[in-house]
């Protein structure tokens, strides 16, 4: 999977790296680490790319439809 994520309001730091991964089993979870000094709401961007080079044996997981995948999560300051 390519993961990358968007925002309403601009971020400094690691927010903008995309990051490509296996989804095997022990490698499930995604991480950012970026400052937030204000109210912003983020998308997270999931696609389900065919590249080789990135599972291992280049084994590939495909949902039947669908290969894109987003949610919405705002992150609150006070």
């Amino acid at each position: 999977v390519r993961a990358s994520l968007e925002s309403s309001s601009k971020i400094e730091g690691s927010f903008n790296f995309k990051q490509t991964r296996c989804i095997c089993n022990d490698q499930v979870n995604l991480y950012w680490d970026f400052p937030v000094t204000q109210t912003v709401t983020i998308k997270i961007l999931v696609e389900i790319i065919p590249e080789k080079n990135i599972c291992p044996n280049d084994v590939a997981v495909v949902p039947i439809s669908g290969d894109m995948y987003y949610t919405f999560h705002t992150v609150y300051v006070r």
